[in-house]
């Protein structure tokens, strides 16, 4: 990964630490339910309580963050997955 790309991730990531998560309108909630019904979370989850395990698993380093972005597009695009198992 090249520093200018390390560099957004470390934004983003900063970002999301100091403001907290941030959805698309009626997104948190719709992801929420999906997760539920896939199995990935226990139904009796909140969303204080899945936006939890989704910021552990962005500040654990042995975790991989993948940044997407669109090439050319001069806003950093926030768009991060995580990936633990979930």
């Amino acid at each position: 990964m090249g520093t200018n790309l390390k560099a957004k991730v470390r934004f983003i990531l900063n970002e999301v630490n100091v403001n907290g998560l941030v959805w698309k309108k009626g997104k948190d909630l719709k992801h929420l339910k999906t997760r539920k019904e896939y199995g990935h979370i226990p139904n009796d989850f909140s969303m204080s309580d899945y936006e939890d395990v989704i910021m552990k698993i962005m500040n654990e380093k042995e975790n991989d963050v993948f940044l997407y972005y669109l090439k050319g597009y001069q806003k950093i695009i926030s768009y991060l997955t995580m990936e633990n198992g979930l």
